[in-house]
């Protein structure tokens, strides 16, 4: 627990894989944004450094409040961040995860 800013970016700029031209003023957005928390960690990620996670007791842990229902990432390549979540002290605390459906 305690404060964090989940941001995204992209650092290049959107290239066709058939030619290698590069698509001007592309755009991704990520529709409807799903969200999830879990204390079991270790169950979540399956690796080692997860495996003795423990959630603090003393912490009435919330989800996180501020989550973005729609992102649009600018595929430029300037690199610009976009902010998906950001958590209070008291929230989110152990895996949080973030979906969009893929189409």
């Amino acid at each position: 627990s305690g404060t964090w800013q989940l941001k995204v970016k992209s650092d290049d700029v959107l290239t066709a894989t058939n030619n290698g031209e590069t698509i001007n003023n592309a755009n991704l957005l990520l529709k409807n944004t799903a969200y999830g928390q879990t204390a079991d960690v270790f169950t979540l990620t399956n690796e080692a450094q997860d495996s003795d996670f423990q959630a603090d007791p003393t912490i009435d842990d919330k989800d996180v409040s501020t989550i973005a229902k729609n992102v649009s990432l600018s595929l430029d390549g300037k690199g610009q961040e976009v902010e998906v979540a950001n958590a209070a002290d008291t929230e989110g605390q152990g895996a949080n995860v973030f979906g969009w459906d893929r189409s």
